[in-house]
């Protein structure tokens, strides 16, 4: 099994489309990256097109992109239903399908069976571990779970590997993570909901139970945290997002 290094790689691949999809795949296009961004429809393609345009404009109107420099990254966008043109000389892959696993894993194998031996497999999985699904890759040592949060907001990405990746794909992916422009978060074990997530969703539940006990009410649970941390949402935007 040959690994390969940062600098050999050329063509990124996007598979799924949607919100997450079209974040990644944008990003990895305005770094320099040819990106292809696979759906099963050419409506979800068309959909995801229109998506990617108003994402570049926001971009730009932030000052994160030159106006040339965001039409440059749409240029470097094929959006195609056609897994084997796909697939077949992508170095690096991005599966952002729906959150389940029976689907991540028909995917998965569907492209381990298209993409060359020496492509890199990744999963954008928000709340599953790598380990679930390594075996449908064909690959378990090119595989870890590589999470994107919102790329216009924050710069943060995880690395989680199972215990079959192999070292080489890990520094792989922490190299790339640096060259699309983000600060990549090592998770050393396997941990359901990476660090943040599950950090965010112990806090949810504790002002939960603070709420369900009449310890306090949910607003004054929302104040204290906001006023005290200075975020801009409380506890209780999870209960209903």
């Amino acid at each position: 099994m040959r690994h390969i290094g940062v600098d050999d790689i050329r063509k990124v691949l996007i598979i799924g489309a949607g919100t997450m999809g079209q974040q990644v795949g944008f990003l990895c296009a305005a770094k320099g990256f040819d990106t292809t961004i696979y759906d099963l429809s050419q409506p979800i393609l068309d959909n995801a097109y229109a998506s990617i345009e108003k994402l570049s404009a926001l971009f730009v109107s932030r000052g994160m992109l030159s106006n040339d420099n965001a039409q440059d990254a749409i240029a470097r966008i094929t959006l195609t239903t056609d897994e084997r043109r796909a697939g077949e000389d992508a170095d690096f892959l991005s599966e952002s399908v729906t959150e389940s696993l029976d689907v991540k894993c028909r995917v998965l194998e569907k492209f381990g069976a298209v993409c060359p031996p020496h492509t890199v497999f990744t999963t954008n999985t928000s709340t599953l571990i790598p380990s679930l699904m390594a075996h449908a890759t064909g690959r378990p040592p090119l595989f870890a779970a590589f999470h994107f949060h919102n790329t216009v907001s924050t710069n943060i990405v995880d690395i989680m590997p199972h215990p079959g990746t192999a070292d080489e794909t890990v520094d792989l992916i922490r190299k790339f993570a640096i060259r699309l422009g983000q600060t990549p978060i090592l998770i050393k074990k396997e941990n359901y909901g990476y660090a943040f997530n599950a950090i965010l969703m112990n806090l949810c539940d504790t002002a939960l139970y603070l709420a369900a006990a009449g310890v306090s009410t949910i607003e004054d649970i929302d104040r204290a945290w906001m006023g005290i941390m200075r975020w801009i949402w409380g506890p209780s935007v999870s209960w209903t997002a």
